[in-house]
């Protein structure tokens, strides 16, 4: 996601935003750059975008480049800055995805019924048999 916010007490316009992707590695919904023509003080803007990865590894990100005008229709005052960095992102391949998000239900619930078979059920009768020793008293 993208996100642009004016902290200041000006309007500014031709807010635009490019950013570098590598296009042999993914397939992306968003054309760059992304214009704004005008965002008013104390606004923000925002762009979801999806980038869908078409080989695995390791992707060293690069920072967005941002650049505004403070007037409508003069092109001297501009403003540029970078995003901050993601650094490195490993991208993995679906089943090692899933392997690593998977919730593992049904191994908990293995591992419940042997608890319950094993600890609960013997410490039941344990209980229900001193309480019968406790009432032949």
């Amino acid at each position: 996601m993208y996100r642009i916010d004016n902290i200041g007490e000006e309007d500014v316009y031709n807010v635009t935003i490019t950013d570098q992707w590598p296009e042999e590695g993914f397939d992306i919904d968003v054309e760059f750059p992304i214009v704004i023509e005008e965002l008013p003080a104390g606004e923000k803007f925002e762009k979801n975008v999806t980038a869908i990865p078409r080989q695995f590894g390791y992707l060293e990100t690069g920072r967005a480049m941002y650049e505004y005008a403070f007037y409508k229709d003069e092109e001297v005052a501009h403003a540029r800055g970078l995003s901050t960095s993601l650094g490195t992102l490993p991208i993995l391949q679906e089943a090692h995805y899933l392997r690593l998000a998977s919730s593992f239900w049904m191994e908990y619930a293995i591992l419940g019924a042997i608890a319950v078979v094993t600890v609960v059920i013997p410490f039941w009768r344990w209980l229900s048999l001193g309480a019968g020793k406790a009432k032949e008293e």
